[in-house]
């Protein structure tokens, strides 16, 4: 379902030929609304993500590449949606709290490099 949610978003709010959600929509909540270098507290302006609605939006110097245009949900113990639309790639990580397993940002960033990686000629 997690895959789904990017790929709709992906597609901008299309499902298999259905508009499900607008596409206008999809671009204002992928879309900066909190630059990079206005994050606050001032300490996580040192990383890649400026925000949306309830997305991460990669910003600044790191939103080229297969980053650009790309943003992403995290979500509790190590969920995350991420939406490539340079690579035309939707990747979802899931994890199980009640095996009390976490997957940190760190660690899911090395495992969306590989695949990134993998993926470019």
């Amino acid at each position: 379902d997690m895959a789904r949610i990017g790929y709709m978003m992906l597609r901008e709010g299309n499902w298999n030929g259905t508009q499900v959600v607008s596409k206008a929509w999809v671009k204002r909540i992928s879309s900066l609304v909190t630059p990079l270098e206005e994050m606050n507290p001032e300490r996580i302006r040192d990383n890649e993500f400026g925000y949306g609605y309830m997305w991460w939006i990669w910003d600044g110097p790191e939103a080229e590449g297969p980053y650009k245009g790309a943003y992403t949900a995290r979500g509790a113990w190590g969920q995350y949606i991420t939406v490539l639309p340079a690579l035309d790639m939707v990747v979802a990580h899931k994890t199980k709290s009640t095996y009390r397993r976490r997957t940190s940002w760190e660690m899911y960033e090395g495992i969306l490099e590989r695949i990134i990686d993998a993926r470019l000629p």
